[in-house]
């Protein structure tokens, strides 16, 4: 995560629930998130995560008993004072600053396994790969699984439409 203040939430210290955050902790603990992006094609994307456009994104799929949350975008963190005993950690990483935005983040949440079930269906090169390590990515990955769909990035056109779930 890369919001130095997901996670956060604000309570009163004179009205300090302790039952109420020992169950967020607790929660927040046994928690594990997969965090994905709604699209392929965002040029900030490829600057922060990928390298500087020298990695790749990957299109997949969730297997059916794993749902992604999108998050919503606001300026605050959540309050206990405002949400009392319903404010859970999930609900709670369900929420990031609003600077976030372009993100466009979803998050899958797990407590008792290690992996979230995934198909990739496509793989999207950086424009910045150099052609031979592009050419050996193509090879493993379709040696790996053909139906793997491989394009090169569209040079510049970040304009493409969003990876579908």
């Amino acid at each position: 995560m890369n919001d130095p203040n997901e996670g956060m939430y604000y309570y009163d210290p004179l009205k300090y629930y302790k039952e109420i955050n020992s169950a967020i902790r607790k929660e927040q603990n046994s928690l594990r998130i997969c965090s994905l992006s709604k699209t392929l094609h965002n040029i900030l994307l490829w600057s922060h995560y990928a390298d500087g456009h020298k990695g790749v994104a990957i299109g997949l799929e969730l297997k059916p008993k794993d749902t992604a949350y999108p998050l919503k975008y606001d300026s605050t963190n959540l309050s206990v004072e405002q949400y009392r005993k319903s404010i859970t950690a999930m609900k709670n990483l369900k929420n990031k600053h609003k600077d976030w935005k372009y993100e466009r983040e979803v998050r899958v949440f797990t407590q008792r396994k290690k992996f979230v079930g995934i198909k990739i269906k496509i793989i999207v090169l950086g424009v910045k790969i150099e052609k031979e390590d592009k050419d050996t990515l193509k090879k493993l990955i379709t040696n790996i699984d053909k139906d793997i769909i491989v394009v090169d990035n569209f040079k510049g056109n970040f304009s493409q439409p969003d990876w579908k779930y």
